[in-house]
């Protein structure tokens, strides 16, 4: 294991409770700063409020004291070496020129590293232009009864903490989430899933809400979150914008388990 990995891991452990969205921050190494870049208020890292993304600007300073701010920039005038390391989109509403796509590619390349949160989105062609893609439908549970009282909403396994850094980490809750895929990146060894959904989950290609002929399933799951590594730099993109919300930092899921009977447990993406 790499000794940064090491220790990472170790701080890690310490922890009562480490949740995915603080481990992408490990993906990206050691920053100085983490910068979210929302271009709808509702995502804002200052807006308290249930559709706001206040406590992942909080978890990431109590617990690694990553500082954050919120700009509205052109990604042309970036500088990844030395104003803004990480940056952090989402669910961004604003569409973007040829020119601001290539210019996050070039950051990413040249050392900056950009996390984004989308679904169906325009941040998807930032994405799309640096190889990783949208699986086309939402991914929805084969089992209709699930989860009784949010049944649009998955299960996400968290790959990276579970079977990387061998952390038992809560599954998080997710809302309208879509598959990514990047085969060719993953055949060279340049991508990885850190996200995926339960092995339950289907691709709803046809968006009827049902499991039938023209959907896709899989024995393990859709990979819905992806970590690459271009040249000097990282995208990782996670196929759901609702994930770092205030609202699911503490939130109740129940489900009907084989037997009839009802299971609930307290889901929580962030701090």
């Amino acid at each position: 294991m790499h000794p940064m990995m090491k220790q990472w891991r170790g701080k890690i452990l310490d922890q009562k409770k480490t949740q995915t969205w603080l481990l992408l921050v490990i993906l990206v190494g050691s920053l100085i700063s983490f910068t979210s870049l929302p271009y709808a208020p509702e995502f804002s890292i200052y807006n308290s409020n249930w559709n706001g993304t206040s406590q992942l600007r909080l978890g990431l300073q109590i617990e690694f004291g990553l500082t954050s701010s919120r700009i509205l920039i052109s990604p042309i005038i970036l500088n990844s070496d030395v104003d803004y390391p990480t940056i952090v989109i989402i669910g961004s509403e604003r569409k973007y020129t040829n020119v601001e796509l290539s210019a996050y590619s070039k950051y990413v390349r040249q050392g900056g590293h950009l996390v984004i949160f989308e679904d169906y989105g325009p941040a998807r062609r930032i994405a799309q232009q640096m190889g990783i893609q949208f699986i086309r439908g939402m991914i929805r549970e084969t089992q209709e009864s699930f989860y009784i009282n949010r049944p649009s909403q998955i299960l996400i396994q968290d790959i990276f903490g579970s079977y990387l850094l061998g952390i038992k980490i809560s599954p998080l809750i997710g809302s309208e989430v879509v598959g990514l895929l990047d085969l060719l990146g993953m055949e060279e060894g340049i991508t990885v899933p850190i996200l995926v959904s339960f092995n339950s989950s289907f691709a709803d290609l046809n968006n009827n809400k049902k499991m039938d002929a023209g959907d896709i399933a899989t024995c393990c799951g859709f990979p819905v979150g992806l970590h690459k590594r271009l040249e000097n730099g990282t995208i990782t993109v996670i196929g759901d914008s609702a994930i770092p919300l205030n609202v699911y930092a503490n939130i109740p899921v129940t489900f009907v388990k084989s037997d009839g009977s009802e299971s609930t447990f307290i889901a929580s993406n962030i701090l």
